[in-house]
């Protein structure tokens, strides 16, 4: 007995025509997803009818995006109308669909996904030998379970990719903070207490009567310090070499005179 299996087309609902509209670009406002630069790359390479390339752009935008539902669409169309591979067509329609979503881009997916789905029992049925007419309609139950089983591979596979994706983020993230945070500890001012000996210099008061070659021998035993002195209070002096009682002069370690 000849067994007749009744096969739906895309092309057999008007509400579908509608979707793939949307699909194209012409709603109000641009879906979630389709903003994705490598969405857009997908777009312009499959309207440019370079197939295999426009799939492998939309596959690295889902490793990026695992959740992009317009990517998912787009990858099943190019699967099933020009890739020939009507099952991993099936998964990215029933992807595009997942969660219950009702936007369009879901709604067109769940069609689509029928609509493969009956073909591929109907080719199935239709590749049964002859010599098996008399088997019973569970035959063809067999062949839809396989391909679910196919199917849900294929989404264990992405959901295992998706959590290997975020850990390898959440890694990379991890040693970015560790990173920016030991270049604020190398370039964080030292306290003054930190700071070297020499550099650290003393206030004097000039007084009536001082003079540098005084307070040189008074400091620094030697009053031949008078002119490293000088030089070290070259601003508070303004170039010259006389002291005025009131005037503050810094007073630095010996080994800092002797330095300069």
């Amino acid at each position: 007995m000849k067994r007749e299996v009744m096969t739906l087309s895309r092309h057999t609902f008007p509400v579908i025509a509608a979707f793939a509209i949307i699909l194209t670009g012409c709603s109000g406002s641009a879906p979630e997803g389709t903003r994705h630069p490598l969405y857009i790359k997908g777009i312009k390479l499959e309207k440019a009818e370079q197939y295999e390339r426009a799939a492998a752009v939309f596959e690295r935008c889902l490793r990026q995006d695992p959740d992009n539902r317009p990517a998912h669409v787009h990858l099943g169309m190019l699967y099933e109308d020009h890739l020939n591979d009507p099952v991993t067509a099936l998964y990215h329609y029933r992807q595009g669909a997942a969660d219950g979503a009702e936007d369009a881009h879901a709604q067109f997916a769940r069609h689509a996904a029928e609509t493969v789905l009956e073909g591929l029992v109907a080719r199935h049925l239709e590749n049964t030998p002859a010599d098996t007419a008399e088997s019973t309609p569970e035959d063809g139950d067999a062949g839809v379970e396989e391909l679910k089983a196919r199917v849900g591979e294929l989404t264990r596979q992405r959901d295992f990719l998706a959590s290997q994706l975020k850990t390898a983020v959440a890694r990379l993230q991890a040693v970015e903070t560790e990173l920016k945070t030991s270049r604020a500890i190398q370039t964080a001012p030292r306290p003054e207490a930190d700071k070297p000996a020499a550099a650290v210099a003393t206030s004097y008061q000039v007084k009536r009567g001082d003079t540098l070659s005084g307070i040189a021998r008074e400091h620094y035993g030697s009053s031949t310090y008078w002119r490293a002195l000088r030089d070290y209070n070259r601003d508070e002096l303004r170039g010259g070499d006389q002291v005025i009682p009131g005037m503050t002069l810094r007073i630095p370690p010996r080994d800092t005179l002797e330095k300069n």
